[in-house]
């Protein structure tokens, strides 16, 4: 790989990076380019010669930014029941009320979620495209294939939990519906993992 190569696919990397974070705090509408290139640390002709657009960008970052998917990839385990253990204890952090605003902040699916609904077809195939590899990346070992209801209700119940929890001011409610959603998504994921590993952390 040429060296002009390399940096080409670090600046596209920081502008990613930068994207992720301004999407999510300020949503599609708000986030400008010039937000994004500052974050960066970029000039703005360095996101013309990455990004054809924001909405070719906001496609790039809901299918390359998200903290959780990078997350389920990083287990290393080979085993069903150890694969399976990290992905119980990923959502248990993910849906503990004290993490709530730093995920929140980092977590792309949640984030987005209504920004790819409203963005056109580029966007909502992307968060389509998101979805899948995260569920693919959820069932990865188990004894289940990624089109697993369950895994889908899993995610669906950990997204909305953590959409309904960054809507609300009250810190009681948004605890309650994060320790709702982990109740149910512990009772989900544990149909694959073995009742004595399921009660221990990794």
């Amino acid at each position: 790989m040429s060296r002009k190569t390399r940096h080409n696919e670090k600046v596209r990397a920081r502008i990613l990076a930068a994207a992720g974070d301004v999407f999510r705090a300020e949503g599609a509408e708000r986030a400008r380019i010039d937000m994004i290139m500052e974050r960066a640390g970029l000039t703005r002709g360095a996101f013309y010669a990455h990004f054809a657009s924001k909405s070719v960008l906001f496609a790039a970052a809901v299918e390359e930014e998200d903290s959780v998917l990078r997350l389920l990839r990083g287990r290393s385990a080979t085993s069903p029941d150890a694969l399976g253990l990290g992905l119980l204890y990923i959502f248990r952090i993910l849906l503990d009320p004290g993490r709530h605003a730093g995920i929140a902040s980092a977590w792309t699916l949640p984030a987005l979620m209504r920004d790819a609904a409203l963005g056109g077809a580029a966007a909502r195939a992307a968060y389509g495209r998101a979805l899948a590899e995260t569920l693919a990346e959820m069932a990865r070992g188990l004894r289940c294939g990624p089109g697993e209801p369950a895994l889908a209700a899993a995610l669906a119940q950990a997204c909305g939990a953590h959409a309904m929890a960054a809507a609300c001011s009250e810190e009681p409610l948004r605890a309650h519906l994060l320790a709702g959603a982990k109740a149910e998504v512990e009772r989900l994921l544990g149909e694959f993992i073995p009742k004595r590993s399921r009660d221990a952390d990794p």
